[in-house]
């Protein structure tokens, strides 16, 4: 939930519309940057989620794979 909210206020920081246009390093279209920021946080929310998946379910038969040993310690 911690991580959600990070990302969250992270989002909204990066999102944030520049006071005014035209400036040099200000964008003409902030639609593009959402769009940017929105995908790229997907696909870390996505690769994240997989990575929990895989770790909780490796799918190794073999009781030796360093996963099942990771999973043991815990």
């Amino acid at each position: 939930m911690i991580f959600l909210t990070i990302l969250k206020l992270l989002f909204i920081q990066s999102c944030s519309l520049p006071d005014t246009f035209g400036e040099p390093n200000t964008p003409a279209n902030a639609l593009i940057f959402y769009l940017v920021y929105g995908t790229s946080i997907l696909i870390v929310i996505g690769v994240f989620l997989l990575f929990l998946w895989f770790t909780i379910k490796p799918r190794e038969k073999s009781e030796n794979h360093i996963k099942r040993k990771i999973l043991l310690d815990l």
